[in-house]
């Protein structure tokens, strides 16, 4: 991974771009996109409020992965 960014996503974009359809934006302009369990968790979590964003929880190949660092999650 030396040389390129580290690309963490949050809640909120996954939601919005969710539900426009277009969760494929954040992988065509980041690449890899890492998303911490917490996400995965409330995401999947608000599925009756959100449903289109805990299906692409679900369907995208975004790496869960836990921060070596949690204060900068």
């Amino acid at each position: 991974m030396a040389g390129r960014a580290l690309t963490i996503c949050n809640t909120t974009p996954l939601i919005n771009l969710a539900s426009i359809g277009r969760v494929d934006l954040l992988e065509s302009l980041f690449g890899e996109v890492i998303i911490p369990p917490a996400v995965m968790v409330e995401l999947l979590a608000k599925e009756s409020i959100f449903p289109a964003a805990a299906s692409a929880a679900r369907h995208h190949p975004f790496r869960v992965m836990n921060s070596p660092h949690p204060l900068l999650v």
